[in-house]
Protein backbone atom coordinates (compact mmCIF):
# COMPACT_ATOMS: atom_id res chain seq x y z
CA UNK A 1 0.00 0.00 0.00
CA UNK A 2 1.32 3.43 -0.86
CA UNK A 3 1.47 6.14 1.74
CA UNK A 4 1.10 9.73 0.60
CA UNK A 5 2.06 12.70 2.63
CA UNK A 6 -0.26 15.59 2.57
CA UNK A 7 1.20 18.52 0.62
CA UNK A 8 1.95 21.75 2.38
CA UNK A 9 -0.45 24.59 2.03
CA UNK A 10 -0.55 25.74 -1.62
CA UNK A 11 -0.45 29.50 -0.81
CA UNK A 12 2.90 29.19 0.94
CA UNK A 13 4.26 27.20 -2.00
CA UNK A 14 2.85 29.73 -4.46
CA UNK A 15 4.55 32.65 -2.76
CA UNK A 16 7.82 30.76 -2.59
CA UNK A 17 7.55 29.95 -6.30
CA UNK A 18 7.00 33.60 -7.19
CA UNK A 19 10.04 34.69 -5.19
CA UNK A 20 12.22 31.95 -6.68
CA UNK A 21 10.99 32.65 -10.21
CA UNK A 22 11.62 36.38 -9.79
CA UNK A 23 15.16 35.76 -8.64
CA UNK A 24 15.95 33.09 -11.23
CA UNK A 25 14.18 34.43 -14.31
CA UNK A 26 14.63 38.11 -13.41
CA UNK A 27 18.33 37.64 -13.71
CA UNK A 28 17.87 35.99 -17.15
CA UNK A 29 16.11 38.99 -18.57
CA UNK A 30 12.48 37.83 -18.43
CA UNK A 31 9.89 40.45 -17.92
CA UNK A 32 7.68 40.58 -14.90
CA UNK A 33 4.70 39.71 -17.06
CA UNK A 34 6.39 36.58 -18.31
CA UNK A 35 7.37 35.71 -14.75
CA UNK A 36 3.74 36.14 -13.65
CA UNK A 37 2.53 33.93 -16.50
CA UNK A 38 5.12 31.39 -15.62
CA UNK A 39 4.10 31.50 -11.96
CA UNK A 40 0.46 31.19 -12.86
CA UNK A 41 1.33 28.24 -15.01
CA UNK A 42 3.31 26.73 -12.15
CA UNK A 43 0.46 27.47 -9.77
CA UNK A 44 -1.99 25.76 -12.12
CA UNK A 45 0.33 22.79 -12.42
CA UNK A 46 0.74 22.74 -8.65
CA UNK A 47 -3.03 22.97 -8.11
CA UNK A 48 -3.59 20.23 -10.69
CA UNK A 49 -0.98 18.09 -8.99
CA UNK A 50 -2.62 18.81 -5.61
CA UNK A 51 -6.04 17.91 -7.04
CA UNK A 52 -4.65 14.69 -8.56
CA UNK A 53 -2.88 13.84 -5.32
CA UNK A 54 -6.06 14.41 -3.34
CA UNK A 55 -8.01 12.35 -5.86
CA UNK A 56 -5.41 9.57 -5.76
CA UNK A 57 -5.37 9.70 -1.95
CA UNK A 58 -9.14 9.64 -1.84
CA UNK A 59 -9.25 6.68 -4.23
CA UNK A 60 -6.54 4.83 -2.28
CA UNK A 61 -8.28 5.59 1.00
CA UNK A 62 -11.63 4.36 -0.39
CA UNK A 63 -9.99 1.25 -1.78
CA UNK A 64 -8.23 0.65 1.52
CA UNK A 65 -11.51 1.16 3.42
CA UNK A 66 -13.29 -1.28 1.11
CA UNK A 67 -10.48 -3.79 1.56
CA UNK A 68 -10.69 -3.44 5.33
CA UNK A 69 -14.45 -3.81 5.20
CA UNK A 70 -14.11 -7.00 3.11
CA UNK A 71 -11.54 -8.36 5.54
CA UNK A 72 -13.70 -7.42 8.51
CA UNK A 73 -16.77 -9.03 6.93
CA UNK A 74 -14.74 -12.16 6.20
CA UNK A 75 -13.41 -12.22 9.75
CA UNK A 76 -16.89 -11.56 11.08
CA UNK A 77 -18.37 -14.46 9.13
CA UNK A 78 -15.52 -16.77 10.23
CA UNK A 79 -15.89 -15.70 13.86
CA UNK A 80 -19.68 -16.04 13.67
CA UNK A 81 -19.33 -19.52 12.18
CA UNK A 82 -16.82 -20.49 14.86
CA UNK A 83 -19.06 -19.12 17.62
CA UNK A 84 -22.03 -20.96 16.14
CA UNK A 85 -20.02 -24.21 15.92
CA UNK A 86 -18.78 -23.87 19.51
CA UNK A 87 -22.30 -23.07 20.70
CA UNK A 88 -23.68 -26.12 18.89
CA UNK A 89 -20.91 -28.30 20.33
CA UNK A 90 -21.60 -27.00 23.84
CA UNK A 91 -25.32 -27.64 23.41
CA UNK A 92 -24.60 -31.12 22.12
CA UNK A 93 -22.30 -31.85 25.04
CA UNK A 94 -24.80 -30.45 27.53
CA UNK A 95 -27.54 -32.59 26.02
CA UNK A 96 -25.27 -35.62 26.12
CA UNK A 97 -24.36 -34.92 29.74
CA UNK A 98 -28.02 -34.49 30.66
CA UNK A 99 -28.97 -37.78 29.04
CA UNK A 100 -26.01 -39.55 30.68
CA UNK A 101 -26.90 -38.12 34.09
CA UNK A 102 -30.57 -39.00 33.59
CA UNK A 103 -29.78 -42.57 32.56
CA UNK A 104 -27.39 -42.92 35.51
CA UNK A 105 -30.07 -41.74 37.92
CA UNK A 106 -32.60 -44.04 36.27
CA UNK A 107 -30.27 -47.05 36.65
CA UNK A 108 -29.58 -46.06 40.25
CA UNK A 109 -33.29 -45.72 41.01
CA UNK A 110 -34.05 -49.01 39.28
CA UNK A 111 -31.27 -50.73 41.25
CA UNK A 112 -32.59 -49.35 44.54
CA UNK A 113 -36.11 -50.52 43.68
CA UNK A 114 -34.83 -53.98 42.75
CA UNK A 115 -32.83 -54.20 46.01
CA UNK A 116 -35.83 -53.08 48.08
CA UNK A 117 -38.18 -55.52 46.34
CA UNK A 118 -35.62 -58.31 46.79
CA UNK A 119 -35.23 -57.47 50.48
CA UNK A 120 -39.00 -57.43 50.90
CA UNK A 121 -39.20 -60.82 49.17
CA UNK A 122 -36.48 -62.25 51.42
CA UNK A 123 -38.17 -60.84 54.52
CA UNK A 124 -41.53 -62.23 53.42
CA UNK A 125 -39.98 -65.67 52.74
CA UNK A 126 -38.12 -65.69 56.07
CA UNK A 127 -41.20 -64.57 58.03
CA UNK A 128 -43.26 -67.36 56.39
CA UNK A 129 -40.49 -69.88 57.13
CA UNK A 130 -40.29 -68.68 60.76
CA UNK A 131 -44.07 -68.92 61.08
CA UNK A 132 -43.99 -72.47 59.66
CA UNK A 133 -41.14 -73.44 61.99
CA UNK A 134 -42.99 -71.95 64.99
CA UNK A 135 -46.10 -73.90 64.05
CA UNK A 136 -44.01 -77.08 63.68
CA UNK A 137 -42.32 -76.43 67.07
CA UNK A 138 -45.71 -75.87 68.74
CA UNK A 139 -47.00 -79.07 67.15
CA UNK A 140 -43.91 -80.94 68.38
CA UNK A 141 -44.31 -79.48 71.87
CA UNK A 142 -47.93 -80.63 71.96
CA UNK A 143 -46.86 -84.08 70.75
CA UNK A 144 -44.11 -84.15 73.38
CA UNK A 145 -46.57 -83.19 76.14
CA UNK A 146 -48.96 -85.85 74.88
CA UNK A 147 -46.15 -88.42 74.88
CA UNK A 148 -45.04 -87.36 78.36
CA UNK A 149 -48.60 -87.77 79.59
CA UNK A 150 -48.72 -91.23 78.02
CA UNK A 151 -45.34 -92.28 79.50
CA UNK A 152 -46.06 -90.83 82.94
CA UNK A 153 -42.85 -88.77 82.82
CA UNK A 154 -40.54 -91.73 82.12
CA UNK A 155 -37.50 -90.73 80.04
CA UNK A 156 -35.04 -92.81 78.08
CA UNK A 157 -31.43 -91.60 78.34
CA UNK A 158 -28.24 -92.81 76.66
CA UNK A 159 -24.95 -91.90 78.28
CA UNK A 160 -21.44 -93.30 77.71
CA UNK A 161 -22.84 -95.97 75.41
CA UNK A 162 -25.28 -97.28 78.11
CA UNK A 163 -29.05 -96.84 78.11
CA UNK A 164 -31.03 -95.83 81.19
CA UNK A 165 -34.66 -95.31 82.15
CA UNK A 166 -35.39 -92.27 84.32
CA UNK A 167 -38.51 -92.20 86.42
CA UNK A 168 -40.18 -89.01 87.62
CA UNK A 169 -39.09 -87.66 91.02
CA UNK A 170 -42.39 -88.24 92.73
CA UNK A 171 -42.59 -91.95 91.67
CA UNK A 172 -40.92 -95.08 92.95
CA UNK A 173 -40.60 -98.65 91.71
CA UNK A 174 -42.77 -101.13 93.61
CA UNK A 175 -42.83 -104.47 91.76
CA UNK A 176 -41.11 -106.06 88.80
CA UNK A 177 -42.25 -109.06 86.67
CA UNK A 178 -42.20 -110.44 83.15
CA UNK A 179 -45.01 -110.39 80.63
CA UNK A 180 -44.72 -111.86 77.15
CA UNK A 181 -40.93 -111.84 77.46
CA UNK A 182 -40.73 -108.19 78.47
CA UNK A 183 -39.78 -106.84 81.90
CA UNK A 184 -42.58 -104.91 83.55
CA UNK A 185 -42.07 -102.48 86.44
CA UNK A 186 -44.85 -100.95 88.48
CA UNK A 187 -44.57 -97.34 89.62
CA UNK A 188 -46.21 -95.86 92.65
CA UNK A 189 -46.50 -92.36 93.99
CA UNK A 190 -44.13 -91.62 96.86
Amino acid sequence: MRVFRSPEKPRIQYQLLIQMAAKTYGSKGLSMNEILNLTKKLEQQSNEQLRLTKLRLSNEFNEHTKSLQRELKGSQSIISADIHAVTQELRSQASSMRSTALSTWMYLLLTIIIVLVSMQGVLWYQSNKIAENLAAIQQQEQTLKSLQNQTFGVKLVEQSGKQYILFPKNRKLSQQWESNGQNVVEMEKK
